[in-house]
């Protein structure tokens, strides 16, 4: 027998639960008396939709019922396998059957369909980052999940911040290592033969010259594998005033001058000069790296007791001042000891570096220490009170003193202090201040009796222009030409001037005049190579280049050049490349 139609029926009753499959032997359902009164009117439309190729759906409430007719009709099992399902929980499964004499073989003797009742999903936990959705009445397309801010990095400390702000970089990895390269030693250190060559400094002593402040950031060390320095004629002329001082045979002897120069002419690498052969003769070094950290009013001042006229001491910049000395000649301080009582310190068989922790540790006490070493520095043997010297060790004699101050031009005005009457304190009254500048106005004998250089270095970079200062160093280098203060050649400023100044330089007799200027063509060349050698510079060092190179820095100025070496230089573009 063949089977031709498969029909359903859309109306059954939906209070049933559960319907009546057909079975194998009688292939007929056993449908309800409600669906047979039914039946008849939908089996004309179940062909003609059969007929017409279209799947039957079966839903929820709806459930299809196979008949087998005996007459010939165009269905087939084909149509009733491409019934599709509603609802896939309970989709009907029947078998697509290749041949038609299978079929009574082949029907199951159990229903396909579930026949239990269908169970929903738990619905889904809200989670915290679920949008619930707009409110009442509020849009969606506006609604928008802002993500939160990123909090703002902590602020650094104050110490911190100026830790960063005085950070010095001086060795760089990537740069080229320069082969061949001397290195300035007590041997060569007034060797003219160096002139116009790059030397390095010792690296034994770069941790001191870091201790004492020797280098600054703005010059350049960060481009190069290791700290290194161009020979010029003033540097030496500078090893040999050194030598000459350090030289016993001929006795002590001092020196003092004043350092000028235009901008970027290389004054502080000059004082990095002293400081370096300093170390290397085994001088005790006293450096004020910049004189602006002295009066710009960011450091505790306190009027000194019963002093007239009122002088004002700054306990927190004295203790620096015995930190750079202590750390930067722990080796000479720890031979020397102590040779007469002082007021502040109870042992007297303590070194002099030990003295000067008192003060560091002790910033209340710091001027009275710095007095008090500055006194064991400059002494010239054993105390000739008994009393003062009991209990003493053997008195050593103290090697010279090398004295720097740079940016002299900040101590030649009022600085940014006031005092009870809300007034501006002039830098001359702080006992730092006073203190360097005696020196100056001491014969070199009686202020360094010990022998030692004193070098004070203008700066033109971070300064205010001073006509006092101005006429004062003119006088010193009329002085040292030989020009008598009587001679109408003899520099004379008609204007308001600061007396203080004026009478200052009027008493420094027999200070020194040193004007640095650029280099010559020949020792531009030098530190033209010595940056191409390094990998800084990428051209050829020839005479033209450094005749350009000169003339483009103004006369050979370090700084000029230095800009002129790191300066990258793009090649032309090729033909293939545009």
């Amino acid at each position: 027998m063949k089977l031709l139609h498969a029909a359903l029926s859309r109306d059954i009753d939906k209070n049933s639960d559960y319907f009546f499959p057909f079975r194998s032997s009688s292939l007929f359902f056993l449908q309800s008396k409600r669906k047979r009164r039914h039946e008849a009117k939908k089996t004309i439309n179940d062909e003609l939709q059969s007929a017409r190729g279209e799947p039957l759906a079966f839903g929820r409430d709806q459930i299809s019922s196979l008949v087998c007719l005996k007459m010939a009709s165009s269905c087939c099992w084909r149509c009733v396998s491409q019934i599709r399902s509603v609802y896939p929980s309970r989709a009907l499964s029947l078998p697509a059957l290749s041949q038609q004499s299978t079929l009574l073989r082949t029907l199951p003797t159990s229903s396909s369909f579930h026949t239990s009742a269908a169970l929903n999903a738990a619905p889904a936990k809200k989670g915290k980052n679920q949008n619930p959705g707009p409110k009442f009445r509020e849009s969606r397309s506006t609604r928008t999940l802002k993500k939160g801010k990123a909090g703002r990095p902590a602020r650094r400390s104050p110490d911190e911040r100026r830790a960063l702000s005085h950070r010095i970089v001086l060795s760089n990895n990537n740069a080229l290592e320069v082969t061949g390269l001397q290195e300035l030693s007590v041997a060569n250190l007034s060797d003219p033969e160096l002139r116009t060559q790059v030397v390095g400094l010792p690296m034994n002593l770069v941790d001191r010259l870091r201790a004492v402040e020797a280098f600054r950031r703005s010059q350049g060390w960060s481009l190069f594998r290791r700290p290194c320095t161009v020979v010029r004629k003033e540097t030496v002329e500078l090893g040999r005033l050194i030598e000459h001082i350090n030289d016993k045979e001929k006795g002590a002897e001092a020196v003092m001058k004043i350092v000028t120069g235009g901008r970027g002419t290389g004054k502080s690498v000059h004082l990095l000069h002293a400081t370096t052969m300093a170390f290397l003769k085994n001088w005790v070094v006293v450096t004020i790296p910049d004189a602006w950290d002295i009066v710009n009013g960011t450091t505790a001042y306190a009027p000194v007791p019963n002093s007239n006229p009122v002088k004002y001491f700054q306990k927190n910049a004295t203790a620096e001042l015995l930190k750079r000395i202590a750390e930067g000649n722990k080796e000479v301080l720890s031979k020397l000891h102590i040779s007469r009582s002082h007021p502040n310190v109870k042992d007297s068989g303590i070194s002099l570096f030990e003295m000067a922790n008192i003060g560091i540790q002790q910033p209340d006490l710091s001027w009275s220490i710095f007095r008090s070493l500055w006194s064991e520095l400059t002494a010239t043997g054993p105390a000739m009170d008994t009393n003062a010297a009991k209990g003493t060790k053997p008195f050593t004699a103290r090697p010279p003193l090398l004295v720097t101050v740079d940016n002299l031009a900040r101590w030649m005005a009022e600085s940014k202090y006031r005092n009870a009457e809300y007034k501006l304190i002039h830098a001359h009254d702080f006992t730092i201040v006073e203190h360097f500048l005696s020196l100056m106005r001491m014969e070199p004998k009686k202020a360094l009796p010990n022998g030692g250089l004193a070098l004070y270095a203008t700066a033109a970079s971070n300064c205010m222009r001073l006509p006092s200062l101005e006429l004062g160093i003119k006088q010193v280098a009329a002085r040292q030409a030989g020009i008598s203060p009587s001679s109408p050649d003899y520099p004379v400023l008609y204007g308001k001037l600061d007396d203080r100044v004026v009478s200052l330089f009027s008493q420094a007799k027999e200070m020194g005049y040193i004007e640095l200027s650029g280099l010559g063509k020949d020792e531009a060349a030098g530190l033209l190579q010595y940056y191409a050698r390094s990998g800084l510079l990428r051209d050829r060092v020839d005479g033209r280049l450094v005749g350009e190179k000169w003339s483009l820095s103004s006369g050979g100025i370090v700084g000029e050049l230095e800009l002129l070496g790191r300066r990258l230089r793009a090649l032309p573009l090729t033909v293939k490349e545009q």
